[in-house]
């Protein structure tokens, strides 16, 4: 009778074990999840906002280099009188 309930001791210390060991493996498969999401949200943000700057430095380029061409068109349709 001793050792049935010894047995029945030990069985359950080994139960308990493995399910303490599941919900901290499950745990740390959680939060290992949460980095990963975390870190991939991170690198898009990033790399949207890496694409907006370069978006609005090109509009910015453009926007200058069409004011240049209007100033060579403006300057091209004065009289050569007015501007010396």
């Amino acid at each position: 009778m001793n050792k049935d309930n010894q047995l029945k001791q030990q069985k359950l210390k080994q139960e308990a074990i493995f399910r303490n060991v599941l919900i901290i493996g499950l745990i740390l498969l959680m939060f290992l999840g949460l980095f990963i999401f975390r870190t991939l949200d991170q690198k898009r943000k990033s790399e949207m906002q890496k694409q907006r700057f370069e978006n609005e430095k090109k509009q910015a380029e453009f926007q200058q280099k069409t004011t240049e061409l209007e100033m060579q068109a403006l300057r091209a349709q004065m009289n050569p009188h007015f501007t010396f």
